[in-house]
């Protein structure tokens, strides 16, 4: 099977550092989630593999985004609203996802890593790098 570019999540890098560490090492965590879910997507005898890593995905986003989501409230952050809406929008395509899975439905695996990939990639690149300086400048690092 092939992989398309907008699939592509290469390893955690500093160009991903939102400059708090405890963020960071989550995402560090997301990435090779993500990773595992991409390799695991090749093989199709190995649904119960994709069926894992996709279920750590989402427990693994579900820890991070409370986290984050309560570190920008205790800090007044100002889009904490836009943001939590941002991870509402991942949460509920995955819960789309998993009602599939738990009707015995696998979901088109390129579409769902793509999306996976895409939202993530963009996610941390563009609206979690819009909260480093204000958190940084309010004493999280």
């Amino acid at each position: 099977m092939s992989t398309n570019d907008n699939d592509k999540i290469p390893g955690w890098d500093k160009s991903y550092s939102v400059g708090i560490a405890s963020f960071d090492e989550d995402h560090k965590k997301l990435f090779a989630i993500i990773d595992a879910l991409m390799k695991a997507k090749g093989d199709t005898n190995e649904l119960g593999a994709v069926i894992r890593a996709y279920n750590d995905l989402v427990d693994y986003a579900t820890c991070h985004f409370k986290s984050e989501e309560d570190a920008l409230a205790a800090h007044g952050y100002p889009n904490l609203e836009s943001h939590r809406n941002d991870h509402n929008k991942f949460a509920h395509q995955l819960d789309s996802y998993s009602s599939m899975l738990d009707y015995g439905v696998v979901p088109p695996l390129p579409d769902m890593v793509s999306f996976i990939t895409s939202w993530f990639r963009d996610h941390v690149m563009i609206h979690d790098k819009e909260y480093t300086r204000f958190l940084n400048e309010n004493g999280l690092r």
